[in-house]
């Protein structure tokens, strides 16, 4: 099969979501340390919106990385049934 780069369960892929990883929470640390964060509402659910895709990307990382050390493919449609096996 043809890898595209930054396809899950590639170099490129698990480089990508850990970038995601470091930029969701340098984004969301920002935000919190600015003065009068929690007044405004829009900010505190951008704040989570943020949290939750900094925990998926890192979801994502994982998965990327198991798949690089166990030498899985990902593109193959019963990866989640064999990794259980």
């Amino acid at each position: 099969t043809k890898r595209i780069v930054g396809s899950p369960g590639t170099w490129s892929g698990m480089a990508l979501r850990l970038s995601q990883c470091f930029f969701a929470a340098a984004s969301s640390l920002a935000m919190c340390s600015a003065f009068g964060f929690s007044n405004y509402s829009a900010y505190f659910y951008m704040n989570l919106v943020l949290i939750v895709q900094l925990l998926w990307s890192l979801y994502l990382a994982c998965q990327d990385i198991f798949s690089l050390r166990n030498n899985r493919d990902l593109h193959v449609p019963d990866f989640y049934c064999s990794c259980y096996h």
